[in-house]
């Protein structure tokens, strides 16, 4: 069982994070059969105007879905939001009844994750929700000078999002004449990843677009050895290779357990990061 860093359990997998558009109701039901750990359905994708009305319809689908997501190996879901506003309470109103398993929230300041921490306990207090259940990640352009330590016992992870950073510096090109990615972007990506790792929280590495599967193959690859311990996707079609590629391997699964033979030499940071190796192992 993984551990959140204020000690509360997280028991479902954080490898791999699908995305899906609410409204298209053939994905809906595909992302819920597709093997993903993360099911995330984005509102984010949706226009303004009409965000109620597909938050609605997303939650009378999680509600009627409620006997398939008890089943092993279901998903858990997570509702992605766009940017905090004047909508988000009202959204929370909505989606709160299909007591979801977490929020995943666009933010550039750490403080928006106070803020929504204190609208989601309202929300779950109205549906008698649990205090606490609801879990929340982030997706970040960057994490330059953030702290997310101790923001809130919900949080679980931040992930992040190449295209929210191609938008926040207003870049013309993600990758470089190799095929890699930019520096700023590489930098971005680290600046995410050392912040997770600062706060004990999962790292979830930006998406790869609909490419090739040598090139998603590749990316996973690079993610997992960097630390990122889960990665977002686009399509069902690259959740097996993301899940193959955070899975550990036998001598990452040993290292792990000795690790935990000598918890008196371990740090929290290094228990947690044992922890979420086992959590992952076959």
């Amino acid at each position: 069982m993984n551990l959140a860093p204020n000690g509360l359990p997280v028991d479902f997998l954080t490898r791999s994070w699908l995305v899906i558009p609410p409204l298209e109701e053939g994905a809906l039901a595909a992302g819920m059969k597709s093997g993903a750990d993360v099911v995330c359905f984005d509102l984010g994708a949706v226009s303004r105007v009409r965000r109620a009305t597909a938050a609605e319809a997303l939650c009378q689908f999680v509600r009627e879905s409620k006997e398939a997501l008890q089943q092993v190996g279901a998903p858990a879901v997570f509702f992605l939001l766009p940017e905090a506003d004047d909508d988000t309470d009202s959204l929370l109103e909505t989606l709160m009844p299909a007591r979801p398993t977490g929020l995943l929230l666009t933010v550039h300041d750490p403080r928006d994750v106070q803020e929504l921490d204190v609208l989601v306990a309202v929300h779950e207090a109205i549906n008698d929700i649990e205090d606490g259940l609801t879990r929340l990640a982030c997706l970040l352009p960057h994490a330059l000078n953030a702290d997310f330590c101790g923001l809130s016992r919900r949080l679980i992870g931040l992930g992040w999002s190449a295209e929210a950073f191609r938008a926040h510096v207003g870049a013309r090109r993600m990758l470089d004449a190799g095929g890699a990615l930019s520096d700023s972007f590489r930098l971005a990506r680290s600046s995410v990843l050392l912040a997770a790792a600062s706060a004990g929280l999962e790292a979830i590495d930006s998406h790869s677009g609909l490419w090739s599967t040598d090139r998603l193959a590749r990316d996973v690859q690079e993610a997992a050895a960097d630390g990122f311990t889960g990665k977002f996707s686009l399509s069902p079609r690259q959740v097996s290779a993301i899940n193959h590629g955070f899975t550990p391997g036998p001598d990452e699964v040993e290292e792990a357990r000795a690790w935990l033979q000598q918890p008196d030499e371990l740090c929290r940071r290094d228990y947690l990061r044992a922890l979420r190796v086992l959590k992952r192992a076959p």
